[in-house]
């Protein structure tokens, strides 16, 4: 255990990518402001339309006025570039100024812990290649582990951190993925059927030019390079958008806590994937299930509250007691 309560952590470099969603970006950014980053990148994609400019005008304005001591530089797209490009290009930007740095997108909205742990792993795991990188987010509330983090080889991207040495890897159109070798290398990787096929999908989208999106090429990326990411033994980020992404919505409007409560991170001592929550979350979210009527009119039900905001906080609140 070390003595992290007490040290002295930096705010790494943050890299905040918004839109078009000013009630969200006010939010996120109030928690980066707490954290006084000495360096802040905001990374922004233009307008769709013509009437989407107000909006988009109006959520740049939230991040206009910096008031503690930080560098600030803006990106920002005068036309919309598309969820690829802009993040692709906004990420080859932010680590081609920065070797580390955390990733915060609009609707990401951070425990005020996050921001150390984020600083504490990238400083303790900068040079060990296997770490591709660093998640604040741990969809299975009960999971209970002794330490304060565990490595899995799922790298959710919903407030993360990671290093220039991991990003460089990114291949945005996954050429290899025509190898046979990567195909083997993935049913290497993934003991569950279902997960092969699954990830398989995703990467022929890709590499087909059908499926348009930059995280697959990311989830490609680290486990092509068996590489691990650290996860908190404690949910620090909660995606407070409006749709989820996954089987249920389970993963969004989660509760948040303090990683350093109640006292200095534990660490692992050998690194080491943690099967038995990789397990449980890829069978919970993707395994394929009896899509019954009940599933329907539930998922239907979820798409309809969630688009209310005192509905999310109720739901946050419900959880975190349950947990």
């Amino acid at each position: 255990m070390s003595d992290s309560k007490n040290k002295t952590i930096e705010t790494p470099p943050i890299a905040f990518i918004i839109f078009n969603h000013p009630d969200y970006t006010k939010a996120v950014f109030t928690e980066i402001r707490k954290a006084r980053p000495k360096k802040l990148f905001i990374i922004a994609d233009g307008p769709h339309t013509p009437s989407e400019e107000a909006v988009c005008k109006e959520t740049r304005a939230v991040v206009e006025t910096i008031d503690w001591p930080c560098e600030v530089y803006r990106n920002y797209a005068e036309k919309n570039l598309g969820l690829n490009e802009r993040f692709r290009s906004g990420l080859n930007w932010f680590f081609e100024n920065v070797e580390e740095g955390i990733i915060l997108e609009d609707d990401c909205l951070p425990h005020s812990s996050f921001f150390k742990f984020a600083g504490e792993m990238l400083e303790r795991y900068r040079d060990n290649e296997r770490i591709m990188m660093i998640s604040g987010d741990k969809f299975l509330l009960d999971f209970s582990i002794t330490d304060s983090y565990f490595f899995s080889r799922y790298f959710p991207i919903w407030g993360w951190a990671t290093w220039r040495r991991a990003w460089k890897k990114y291949d945005v159109t996954i050429e290899s993925w025509k190898l046979p070798e990567s195909r083997k290398h993935l049913k290497k990787i993934y003991t569950q059927k279902y997960m092969i096929s699954h990830a398989s999908k995703l990467f022929d989208g890709i590499h087909s030019g059908k499926l348009n999106t930059w995280d697959v090429q990311w989830l490609y990326t680290c486990l092509m390079s068996d590489g691990l990411c650290i996860m908190p033994g404690k949910n620090l980020v909660s995606n407070i958008g409006i749709s989820g992404t996954h089987q249920g919505g389970y993963n969004q409007n989660l509760p948040t806590y303090d990683i350093y409560t109640p006292g200095d991170l534990r660490h692992p001592e050998t690194i080491i994937e943690n099967t038995n929550y990789d397990g449980r979350f890829y069978e919970r979210d993707f395994k394929p299930k009896p899509q019954t009527l009940w599933a329907r009119l539930r998922r239907n039900i979820i798409a309809i509250l969630v688009k209310y905001e005192f509905i999310k906080k109720i739901y946050r609140f419900l959880v975190k007691i349950k947990a």
